[in-house]
């Protein structure tokens, strides 16, 4: 009887140990997803974000400018049309991200009317090392809200590593929170999902469960809740965004544990 309570014990001894590490590889492999997904939604925010602001003038153009970018205005027809040349060399601007290559940023002449679309366009373009190719299209459909859908690849700064991302999602101006840069305090909500592969080529889904809040000047989401869902991992897992505060952090849930993720 001892013997066969004692081969039990080890047994279920050993089951534990097994789920306990799929579970934290399942964790951690879903934190790749993540981190790879806000690589790209983190540049798609930036391009709007610079669309907003050289649309209001380039006096306005300051977070994403630097000493060696150039910012030039053409008009067709009744459209305008913005370039921001960042060279072929390494671009260090005022957000503090290096920049190469080149985006191109229309337009109308009356963007704050129903209907207005905002494209987006790049050329050689490149953000820390990492290569985007793709474009967004921002469709105002009412007052305060627009339509986001953005498409891009990004290969990894090694040259080797490419992912897929596309995301369609629905915007809303809520305020401004009074900062002295008076679009830096713009505050947005969004809904919708994104999906795409990973740079090791596995498939992934993010939908929003409750709205993200995106301030112009934090360096990644305020608030909000998102699931997650791979071909790399098991189940689902949930991103809980924080509070509001203007940070880098977020909360990966996976199963019972709970990991810290700066994105």
């Amino acid at each position: 009887m001892k013997t066969i309570r004692l081969t039990l014990g080890i047994s279920l001894l050993a089951l534990s140990t097994i789920t306990t590490s799929c579970n934290k590889t399942n964790r951690n492999n879903a934190a790749e997803v993540v981190q790879q997904n806000n690589l790209a939604e983190s540049a798609f925010h930036d391009f709007a974000f610079m669309a907003e602001q050289i649309s209001k003038g380039p006096q306005f153009f300051k977070t994403f400018n630097a000493n060696c970018s150039t910012l030039t205005y053409d008009t067709l027809g009744t459209d305008i049309h913005a370039t921001i040349d960042y060279g072929v060399s390494d671009c260090i601007c005022n957000d503090g991200k290096i920049r190469k290559g080149q985006i191109f940023i229309s337009y109308p002449i009356n963007y704050t009317s129903t209907g207005s679309l905002f494209e987006t366009a790049l050329a050689d373009y490149s953000v820390n090392g990492n290569s985007v190719e793709g474009s967004a299209a921002v469709t105002k459909i009412a007052s305060d809200i627009y339509t986001c859908i953005w498409k891009a690849s990004i290969v990894a700064e090694n040259g080797l590593d490419k992912m897929t991302f596309t995301s369609t999602k629905t915007k809303t101006f809520i305020e401004n929170s009074n900062s002295p840069n008076v679009l830096a305090g713009n505050n947005y909500s969004f809904i919708g999902s994104s999906s795409g592969t990973t740079w090791r080529g596995e498939e992934y889904n993010i939908i929003i469960s409750t709205p993200l809040l995106v301030q112009s000047g934090c360096r990644s989401v305020k608030s909000g809740l998102t699931t997650v869902t791979s071909s790399y991992f098991k189940g689902e897992a949930t991103v809980d965004y924080g509070n509001g505060d203007c940070d880098t952090k977020a909360i990966l849930k996976y199963g019972k544990k709970e990991v810290e993720l700066h994105l």
